[in-house]
């Protein structure tokens, strides 16, 4: 809330302004024309806002940090997170994690939102969003269009699912908005872009599934054998199957209807069963590797949560072990699984050691996201999956560009670290990490 003086302060600094009238800029666009007067109480400067022409200007936003740019003043930056539903309808888990990203991108300075596709005004050119306030409240107001988007959207509702084509590429194609996160990374897309490349000795053999014939051939060499849907995500439709014997298939899968299955199936069956995927015609043959188990023959795999910093460099934010269920095809959260720390998790499997194979993690998924990088959609966040066999060698298994929040099991510095690094690189983006920042006082008239 303001105070009851109705001022903003900002973060303090070097630079000062001389009185005079500077135009001002909160989001991509001119908003309005600031003067600027001495403060004869305080060392800062006073900021003017004319709320005539500024009606954008949330009354709940506080600190806003003050910037010096080439054609005036920019306050913020402005990051706005789009999300597939409102607050009052998501789940416990993102809503918890959205509160905490908002509070603290707003404590640095900079005006945060989140918002839904059907929130776009693109005749007004303004957003009607949400901020946090506090741990426990959010507050609707009126935004204006963000300097960044921070694209979460891993789904559509019926409600957005006709809009959002025509959202997406207005924001993604606004000259001031820069964009992240675009979505299209499925699993052939990212199989293509490391083959070849430095992450590449690491990647289980993975083709498209074209016949049944070929299946079979395939699994022959392997044992087991992953199939799994080119554009899934937390481990829905994904299918281990193991030859068990000569006329025996072990099939374990999960789908949200039905959660975990298991079965055995003959040839035959096997045959039926895999002849709906071949209709769909999106289905990949994965290699699957061979993992390391702990805590009673339970499959264990590695998550890394990387996002880009404030100079546009990869950083390993989050590192955790996923732990699933004895038997399950795969150890998202989703199925059945849980989070862990990587570190105990190593130690545990390799005494003495824990730290060398946590590195080697570490590296290769820096490795791999530097290889992710292309031109067309500009990336700044990925979960990686990695996995280690019995023989100790690790594998890239998956890689997700808007990759789930962690749960319980991640240390707070971790989650600290990850919030650090996507406010450092929305003001990266928004040109503003090598621009002076002004000691202010904001005021609106």
């Amino acid at each position: 809330m303001t105070s009851k003086n109705n001022m903003t302060s900002a973060p303090a600094a070097a630079l000062t302004l001389s009185p005079g009238n500077l135009t001002l800029f909160l989001g991509p666009a001119a908003t309005a024309v600031a003067a600027v007067e001495d403060n004869i109480s305080a060392a800062e400067k006073t900021i003017s806002l004319p709320a005539q022409s500024l009606p954008c200007f949330p009354f709940f936003a506080k600190n806003l940090s003050v910037y010096k740019v080439e054609k005036g003043i920019k306050l913020g930056p402005v990051l706005g997170i789009m999300v597939e539903v409102p607050p009052q309808v998501m789940y416990t888990r993102d809503l918890s994690f959205y509160q905490r990203l908002v509070n603290y991108s707003n404590s640095r300075g900079l005006l945060t939102f989140i918002f839904t596709a059907a929130d776009l005004n693109r005749k007004e050119n303004t957003i009607n969003g949400y901020t946090a306030i506090g741990n426990n409240t959010w507050r609707m107001g009126t935004f204006p269009l963000p300097d960044v988007v921070y694209n979460r959207v891993g789904f559509l509702t019926p409600h957005t699912r006709e809009i959002f084509p025509d959202v997406y590429t207005f924001l993604n194609n606004h000259p001031g908005i820069k964009f992240y996160n675009p979505g299209g990374l499925d699993k052939w897309t990212v199989y293509s872009r490391l083959a070849g490349k430095g992450a590449a000795p690491y990647l289980p053999l993975t083709i498209s599934l074209q016949s049944y014939t070929q299946l079979i051939s395939f699994l022959a060499r392997h044992g087991k054998v992953y199939l799994k849907p080119i554009g899934g995500s937390h481990g829905q439709g994904v299918i281990l199957l193991t030859a068990t014997g000569p006329d025996a298939y072990r099939w374990a899968s999960f789908t949200s209807g039905k959660g975990n299955e298991e079965q055995v199936l003959t040839l035959g069956e096997l045959e039926e069963m895999v002849l709906p995927l071949l209709r769909e015609g999106n289905y990949l043959l994965q290699e699957a590797i061979d993992k390391i188990c702990c805590c009673g023959d339970h499959p264990v795999d590695f998550r890394a949560h990387l996002h880009k910093d404030g100079q546009g460099q990869w950083q390993v934010a989050v590192l955790a072990a996923k732990v699933g269920t004895r038997g399950a095809a795969t150890t998202n959260l989703h199925t059945g699984g849980r989070h862990a720390n990587a570190g105990e998790i190593l130690e545990k499997l390799f005494p003495g050691r824990g730290e060398t194979f946590l590195q080697g993690i570490r590296d290769l998924a820096l490795t791999a996201a530097r290889d992710l990088d292309a031109p067309q959609g500009y990336l700044a966040e990925l979960g990686l999956d990695i996995g280690i066999d019995t023989r100790e060698r690790l594998w890239l298994i998956e890689a997700n560009d808007r990759p789930g929040h962690f749960g319980p099991g991640i240390l707070p510095e971790q989650e600290k670290r990850l919030l650090q690094l996507i406010v450092e690189h929305a003001v990266f983006l928004a040109g503003l990490g090598d621009k002076p920042r002004i000691s202010a006082v904001i005021r609106r008239t």
